[in-house]
């Protein structure tokens, strides 16, 4: 009898050590909140899919877009986007198609990358790195405002305030307050200019 009980408190044991290792066990959540892309507003036309491999939908306040979703506005269509939980607002202009590529945690830093062929963005960041990838270049984001318009005639990016970036794998530039550069088939200098009133205006009316 005694030989049976000290069998059973040996596996006992064995049990205790291997859920103490992990072993058949529940891992740990990460005390890291997951990042994500929520549609917050939307004005008239817009279509959404939350993934590369959803269909289109009308957009509605609520879709989360995850890697590979994609927003579609139409000549009237506007929305508006929140990655959280840092809280960066995208600003969603008329005619705009654009997918989210990357949404992750670099070195504890939040990073997110778009893929934007036609239309106008305004981006207010409140944390890490944005860039919009277009193509006439890359335009990045590290602080805080940054406008970003691609089309046939080129790109043009509007740094309200903050560090914006510019790169095509061959010229780059940097913009700060009030600066903006343009980029034309003719042209892939992006060189830093002032702002003009008329882009001062759009981000007054697209940006709350």
């Amino acid at each position: 009898m005694n030989r049976k009980f000290a069998m059973i408190a040996s596996l006992t044991i064995l049990v205790l050590i291997a859920s103490a290792c992990g072993g058949g066990g529940t891992p740990a959540s990460s005390d890291a909140p997951a990042r994500s892309a929520v549609i917050t507003l939307v004005e008239n036309d817009v279509q959404a899919r939350s993934g590369p491999e959803a269909s289109f939908t009308p957009a509605s306040a609520g879709i989360v877009l995850a890697p590979g979703g994609e927003v579609q506005s139409g000549e009237a269509g506007r929305a508006q986007l929140e990655i959280r939980p840092e809280g960066t607002a995208i600003y969603v202009g008329p005619s705009t198609t654009f997918v989210l590529t990357q949404l992750e945690d670099e070195s504890g830093s939040p990073f997110a990358r778009l893929q934007m062929e036609l239309g106008q963005l305004w981006i207010v960041l409140s944390g890490g790195t944005l860039e919009v990838e277009t193509p006439s270049g890359v335009a990045a984001v590290r602080g805080s405002l940054m406008g970003v318009g691609s089309g046939p005639n080129g790109l043009t990016i509007t740094c309200l305030e903050g560090h914006c970036d510019y790169n095509n794998g061959g010229n780059s530039a940097n913009m700060t307050n009030g600066q903006a550069c343009d980029v034309t088939p003719d042209d892939p200098d992006c060189e830093p200019r002032e702002m003009t009133e008329e882009e001062e205006e759009e981000w007054e009316e697209n940006v709350p």
